[in-house]
């Protein structure tokens, strides 16, 4: 996956797995994120609603392919996430909420935005 290292914890301790490995670095259990993938999707099958994938705080888009059959769409809090989401999950919604928008980038914003949210009229 493209410089990650994919880890299958299975039966090992995690003081197993990493010992000797340079730190910081993520360690995503790649089992558990589609066991979550899976109850997420159940919830929404079962409901009828939406769960958004949160850009700002999971942005791992190499593990994206991972999550496509599971989640729906994603949210972004400005222009730039917006644009990583439209870009990274092209065939998903793009759901937007900033608390401001500046004059100057609301035209990219709709471009890349199904759903935009607005804090107030003004």
């Amino acid at each position: 996956m493209n410089g990650w290292i994919v880890i299958r914890f299975k039966d090992k301790e995690p003081k197993e797995i990493f010992i000797g490995v340079r730190t910081p670095f993520y360690a995503i259990d790649e089992e558990r994120l589609i066991h979550n993938g899976k109850i997420i999707k159940d919830i929404c099958d079962k409901t009828g609603t939406k769960i958004l994938l949160a850009l700002k705080c999971f942005s791992n888009f190499n593990l994206f392919p991972l999550l496509y059959n599971y989640i729906i769409d994603t949210e972004a809090s400005g222009l730039f996430e917006a644009r990583f989401g439209r870009e990274e999950v092209p065939s998903k919604e793009v759901h937007v909420f900033c608390a401001g928008f500046r004059d100057d980038e609301i035209n990219e914003v709709l471009s890349y935005a199904d759903h935009i949210v607005f804090n107030s009229v003004n």
